[in-house]
């Protein structure tokens, strides 16, 4: 073992550590950093033993001796993970390991604001069977089929869609596809957590929040974290569009077979819009949804928003984050990492504009006395904050500390 490995350490005791559930699996709470991690039963009697006494070549020689399968290697990756994880008061957590979903913030900016959280892990819990059944292969394969019939619908209507675009000049239609927006959020973020309990994880955080000034919602999926297998993490990272692709699907299906009435019907066609732009704006990964996890997954890059924006600034401010900037791995990492960092901030200028664009139209309309003086002074105050919001976020960078990628993928 390397010599910092060899280091003695000591399990924090102000973790919260569950029970084993029915497959062996517990879940151990941070209550620093609010976030909880699944690991076996097993991994979390190893992690005991060490008590601050003990360096680590004298936990393996407890654990031979009560004849337990542990190697040196598997213990050394044990306690790399575990030290990225922050579980033992000695050593520094690396920049909060993430799992494969959007997750709430631990403080309030003008991007993401939060607004309410609750537990859902009751409910998750019980709904286990039907995560199994959702994300069996067959339902899979039957949601394939399902789109090459929405396919074949929309081609056999495609005569009367022009006619149905008057819809969007309705504002009745419009206030109950927002509703139904409402309802489809939850649904989406229920669909990561369910996806969570799927493969046994627990999910003890979800909220409400505004994100670039449109409502939105957020789940902790962050025990997928200790998933086995990366697809795992995967189909956790793309469950909230999967249940967002059955939702457009019955929506296809309604307005090509008119199975709903008068404004219903017409606010169903408008709901079918909203799905395809919400499917879309998910899967960008330059903002950080489910397309930004999916692509973290798939090049096992952790933080790399984070590690991204590290790099550009240590090319803006070198002699601030230079120093910061040595965890890639190859040049070909680093140039990823650089490109993504400025296609990330355009993209968030680009959809910080157009929402205020569309707000202080919006104000101008319904609010009484919102002149174009008052319409000033409120952008400018709200460019100040976003200003103050990135300054924070650049000085947070400063301390933070990073593994190489693709290192913490390994599993305790």
């Amino acid at each position: 073992m390397a010599e910092q490995t060899m280091a003695p350490r000591t399990f924090r005791a102000d973790l919260n550590c569950s029970a084993p559930d029915p497959d062996g699996k517990v879940t151990i709470s941070d209550p620093v950093s609010n976030r909880h991690y699944l690991v076996n039963s097993a991994t979390l009697g190893v992690l005991r033993h060490f008590d601050g006494t003990k360096d680590p070549s004298q936990v393996l020689a407890t654990l031979t001796d009560h004849g337990l399968p542990v190697t040196e290697t598997s213990l050394a990756r044990m306690i790399e993970r575990a030290d990225g994880l922050g579980f033992f008061q000695e050593v520094q957590p690396a920049f909060a390991p993430v799992a494969a979903h959007l997750r709430g913030p631990s403080r309030r900016s003008i991007v993401f604001w939060k607004i309410a959280e609750f537990d859902p892990d009751r409910s998750v819990q019980f709904l286990r069977p039907v995560g199994r059944a959702l994300y069996s292969r067959w339902t899979i394969g039957l949601l394939a089929a399902a789109f090459a019939g929405a396919i074949w619908v929309i081609w056999i209507n495609a005569g009367h869609y022009v006619d149905d675009l008057a819809a969007f000049g309705l504002l009745g239609a419009w206030l109950i596809a927002y509703a139904g927006n409402v309802v489809v959020t939850l649904l989406h973020e229920y669909g990561h957590a369910l996806a969570v309990g799927r493969y046994g994880g627990h999910v003890h955080r979800m909220g409400v929040a505004l994100y670039l000034f449109s409502p939105a919602a957020y789940t902790d999926a962050s025990s997928a974290w200790a998933f086995k297998h990366n697809r795992e993490r995967i189909v956790v990272t793309l469950a909230g569009v999967y249940v967002e692709g059955w939702i457009f699907l019955l929506c296809v299906y309604c307005w090509g077979f008119d199975l709903l009435p008068g404004v219903l019907g017409t606010a169903n066609f408008l709901m079918a819009h909203v799905l395809m732009a919400r499917i879309v704006f998910n899967l960008n990964p330059f903002l950080r949804l489910d397309g930004y996890w999916l692509v973290s997954d798939l090049l096992h890059i952790t933080n790399m928003r984070a590690k991204a924006f590290t790099l550009l600034l240590g090319v803006l401010i070198p002699w601030k984050y230079r120093e910061k900037a040595g965890f890639t791995r190859s040049r070909d990492e680093r140039t990823f990492l650089l490109t993504y960092a400025i296609a990330s901030l355009v993209t968030l200028v680009i959809g910080l504009a157009l929402g205020l664009m569309f707000l202080n139209q919006l104000a101008r309309m319904v609010v009484p006395g919102y002149t174009p003086v008052v319409s000033r002074v409120v952008l400018i105050a709200i460019a100040v904050l976003i200003l103050a919001s990135a300054w924070r976020y650049a000085i947070s960078l400063l301390g933070a500390s990073y593994v190489r990628s693709g290192q913490s993928a390994k599993q305790p």
